[in-house]
């Protein structure tokens, strides 16, 4: 594939932001998921493997675009700063180009934070006030994993079971399952130095979010038109509740995943699913989607509580 050619057919060029690039990938994606297709499977899943290889390339160039305009930015007020203090140079030279770029410029700082607030909190000189700052900051830290695994799972579509296995596809899901772990893990750590017992709820609200969403990432079941009719009947049900919820989540914390249209994270929207996966869970017991079902409410619960605690949290 030529980057040329990708781009014209996302509708996109070199200088398009990676959100409009989204927009694209996720129309392309309605349209070529297998369950959308159940009389051709095969070439719905040989349509998702070339729109998933010509969406990694396109994201690598316009990502590659984006580095280059940023450089370009930092490079002129950095050369714009040093003419004010001392003046031209004919010694100077550019040696941005030869420096080797991190994978991730921020991951050094993160630990760097994340040891120094653990190191506050375990610290028995620390003040209360020093205490109170790194437990927040950890928290937050917490909470910024967990976004950003979620945001890796909305971003390339990994709710779709199908794609979570192909290519750079299965890179990206393991390291937002890692993501979610780790952010489930570090509010574990965190909950006996709640400072009150409004810390200590929001901790457990968000915990609980993280680990539902977690669960639910794990689920692998896919749907078989040919199967038993109460399976078949219990699957629109739950298929039809398990993307609403995966879109009023990506619409509460991801705004430029957002569709166009009004947010699905409404509370309308919410009640909706909450009856269908009940149906599942009522009325088709004997189905083999009962599980996912559960694990699937237990999520919209947890999320639902988490919207309500919005303004504690907000408040941190």
């Amino acid at each position: 594939m030529e980057v040329k050619a990708v781009l014209k057919f996302f509708g996109v060029t070199s200088e398009s932001s990676i959100t409009e690039l989204n927009a694209a990938y996720q129309a392309y994606l309605k349209r070529y998921r297998p369950e959308n297709n159940p009389d051709r499977e095969a070439w719905a899943r040989h349509m998702l493997s070339k729109l998933n290889q010509a969406y990694d390339l396109a994201l690598e160039h316009l990502s590659q675009m984006e580095t280059q305009r940023r450089t370009k930015i930092a490079s002129g007020r950095t050369a714009s700063s040093g003419s004010e203090r001392s003046g031209p140079s004919s010694g100077s030279h550019d040696t941005s180009r030869s420096r080797p770029k991190p994978e991730d410029p921020y991951r050094a700082r993160r630990e760097e934070r994340a040891r120094s607030f653990a190191a506050t909190l375990f610290a028995a000189e620390a003040t209360e006030a020093e205490r109170r700052y790194s437990f927040f900051n950890a928290f937050f830290e917490a909470v910024d994993s967990a976004l950003e695994g979620m945001f890796l799972y909305y971003q390339y579509g990994l709710q779709n079971v199908h794609l979570r296995h192909e290519g750079s596809r299965s890179l990206r899901y393991r390291a937002a399952l890692r993501k979610l772990d780790d952010a489930s893990s570090r509010l574990a750590e965190l909950k006996p130095y709640a400072g009150s017992s409004n810390d200590l709820e929001n901790i457990v609200t968000f915990s609980e979010f993280a680990t539902a969403f977690l669960h639910s990432m794990k689920i692998e079941k896919v749907h078989n038109p040919a199967g038993r009719p109460v399976d078949v009947s219990a699957y629109k049900h739950y298929h039809h509740a398990a993307q609403g919820l995966d879109n009023a989540i990506r619409d509460a914390f991801f705004e430029e995943l957002r569709e166009k249209g009004p947010s699905a994270a409404s509370n309308e929207n919410l009640e909706l699913c909450s009856r269908e996966f009940m149906v599942v869970l009522t009325a088709h017991l004997e189905s083999t989607w009962v599980t996912e079902a559960a694990i699937k409410a237990y999520l919209l619960e947890s999320f639902t509580k988490l919207l309500k605690r919005s303004a504690a949290l907000s408040s941190f």
